[in-house]
C-alpha cells in the first residue's frame, strides 16, 4: 500500500489529490467524509516501522529524536522481516537500528481505502496511520502520537473483520510503550539513508558547537600591524624582484 490514503469516491489523478491524509486523527475519524468508505467497510489495517522521528520543536535548537517501541527485546518473526530486504543502504540502516534498540517493530492502527482508475480498473490502495492526543509521557516530544497496537490481541481484535470500526475506536488510547533518543540532524534529508541516521547523539556536544560557532562568527577580527605595500621597479612585462616588507621583520 501507498502511504497517504486517497478516498474511493475521489474522481482526479490520485498525485493530484490535494489533502494530505498521512495522518487520520481518532477524534474525527468516525465522521470526515475523507474516512467514510474506509470506516464503514471496515478497511482496517496495522502499519509496522521499526521507528519513526520527531522533532521537538520546544527545544531551542529543535532536536530530532529517534521514537522507537519501549520493550526492546527481538522477536524471530521481526528478524525475519528485518532481513528480507535486498538494499544494502536499507539493511546498514536496519542494521544500525537493530543493535541499539533491538529489532521489534511498532504496530500502529490504521485505515485503508482503494482507488480504481476507471479506464483500466486498476486498483490503488492506500493507507492513513491513526494519532491521538499524546500520553503525558511523551507529551513534551509532541502533542500527538501514533494509535498504537500493543499485543498480539490488540492487532487481532483490531484486524477482525465481524467487528465495525465504531465499535473498535474506543480500544485506540494513549500509552506509555514508546521510548527515545536523540539523533544526528541528518535525518532531516531523506537522502541520507546510513546507520549515521539512527546513532544516538549527545545533545550538549550539538549544542556546545553549535555556541562556538557562533561565538567565532560574532568575534571581533584580531589586530595586525600595518604591513607597507611592496614595491618594484620592474618595467611593464618584466617579472617583478621580490621586495621585502615590514611584515618580514
Amino acid at each position: 500500500m501507498k502511504w497517504g490514503l486517497v478516498p474511493s469516491w475521489y474522481k482526479g489523478e490520485p498525485g493530484k489529490f490535494s489533502t494530505l491524509l498521512n495522518n487520520c486523527r481518532h477524534e474525527g475519524m468516525l465522521e470526515k467524509p475523507s474516512f467514510r468508505t474506509a470506516v464503514q467497510k471496515k478497511q482496517r489495517c496495522v502499519v509496522l516501522a521499526d521507528g519513526f522521528y520527531e522533532w521537538n520543536k520546544k527545544s531551542p535548537h529543535k532536536q530530532p529524536y529517534l521514537i522507537h517501541l519501549a520493550d526492546t527485546s527481538p522477536s524471530p518473526e521481526m528478524k525475519e522481516l528485518t532481513s528480507q530486504t535486498n538494499d544494502e543502504e536499507t539493511q546498514e540502516v536496519i542494521d544500525g537500528f537493530s543493535d541499539v534498540v533491538g529489532g521489534r517493530m511498532l504496530a500502529m492502527a490504521g485505515l485503508f481505502d482503494v482507488w480504481t482508475r476507471e479506464e483500466t480498473e486498476e486498483p490503488l490502495f492506500t493507507y492513513t496511520i491513526i494519532t491521538l492526543d499524546a500520553h503525558p509521557d511523551f507529551a513534551h516530544i509532541h502533542h500527538r502520537m501514533p494509535a498504537m497496537l500493543t499485543d498480539e490481541a490488540a492487532i487481532e481484535k483490531w484486524l477482525d473483520p465481524s467487528l465495525s470500526t465504531e465499535e473498535l475506536a474506543p480500544m485506540l488510547q494513549p500509552t506509555s510503550v514508546l521510548a527515545w533518543y536523540p539523533v544526528s540532524t541528518v535525518v532531516n534529508n531523506v537522502r541520507h539513508k546510513t546507520s549515521e541516521c539512527v546513532q544516538r547523539i549527545d545533545p550538549r556536544k550539538r549544542v556546545s558547537k553549535q555556541q562556538n560557532t557562533l561565538l567565532n562568527w560574532f568575534s571581533p577580527m584580531p589586530k595586525t600591524k600595518a604591513v607597507s605595500p611592496a614595491v618594484s621597479d620592474a618595467k611593464d612585462g618584466d617579472p617583478p624582484e621580490s621586495k621585502k616588507t615590514k611584515l618580514d621583520n
